[in-house]
């Protein structure tokens, strides 16, 4: 059983790293929302992503916020997918093994991202991955 546990353990390390190689962490610049709303319609700035990740870089989210906010990558213009995904990735490596509401999001988003019904901008980032970047999320899904 412990030789199990540190399996995991290296695999999510391993995996961490594979991460930290293939996105490079940058303060992201554009536009985060795939669509534009009117600031009124935001309960509070905390809602509008445009706000509470200009000028971030993935690195800098807290567990906690994406903890919270486990799907809010579907909300995301293409480029803005690229720059902050690897966060939402990072915490589900902490999940593997387990059933941690950030995996099982991705695992569903993942495998609904080429149903248009489902797709607001956020899988055309997909496609702008790097085959590096490529290659961690299919590590992580596998």
């Amino acid at each position: 059983m412990a030789a199990a546990q540190g399996e995991r353990d290296c695999d999510k390390a391993s995996l961490r790293r594979r991460i930290l190689g293939a996105f490079p962490a940058y303060s992201y610049a554009g536009q985060v929302m795939a669509v534009l709303h009117d600031p009124s319609e935001y309960e509070s700035e905390a809602d509008n992503l445009d706000v509470v990740l200009a000028g971030k870089k993935w690195t800098e989210l807290e567990e906690a916020y994406v903890d919270a906010n486990s799907d809010d990558y579907v909300l995301m213009a293409p480029l803005a997918v690229q720059a902050f995904l690897p966060a939402w990735l990072s915490r589900a490596a902490d999940d593997l093994g387990g059933a941690g509401e950030v995996l099982i999001g991705l695992i569903f988003h993942i495998k609904s991202a080429s149903d248009p019904q489902f797709d607001n901008g956020w899988a055309r980032g997909l496609a702008l991955f790097t085959k590096e970047q490529a290659y961690a999320l299919r590590t992580l899904l596998e």
